[in-house]
């Protein structure tokens, strides 16, 4: 069923994104590293729930920064999701830059990547 691939692809793409911005977070030492994992994973809600984002922001009961950053507002937050972003996608073009930017180390980025995909997988119960 396509809407069930799709639906499969968009979870996986959030939780990827979330678990990319808290380890990116915690590696900056942010104390709130559980709302960057927020922000990820709400970062695409609005396609899984196929409503506009300014609807469904009203709604959630979180932080004025994660409905700012999943809103497409600069937020401190928006390069990590952006990060999360490149990296379920191996944009190296994104990706070198915004890990420079967040000092994550480029030789941490494919472990991170492979630490991220089966922490998914085994979320999702995939194999």
């Amino acid at each position: 069923n396509l809407n069930n691939d799709v639906f499969k692809e968009l979870m996986y793409a959030s939780l990827f994104r979330a678990k990319v911005c808290e380890i990116s977070s915690r590696l900056n030492y942010k104390k709130n590293y559980s709302e960057y994992f927020l922000v990820g994973l709400f970062s695409l809600i609005d396609s899984l729930l196929k409503r506009p984002i300014n609807v469904i922001v009203e709604q959630l009961p979180l932080s004025e920064d994660i409905l700012e950053t999943i809103s497409g507002s600069q937020t401190e937050m928006t390069p990590y999701l952006q990060f999360g972003a490149a990296l379920s996608k191996l944009d190296w073009e994104n990706i070198i830059p915004l890990a420079n930017q967040l000092n994550i180390p480029i030789e941490g980025i494919l472990p991170m990547y492979e630490e991220v995909k089966v922490w998914v997988y085994e979320t999702l119960n995939m194999k």
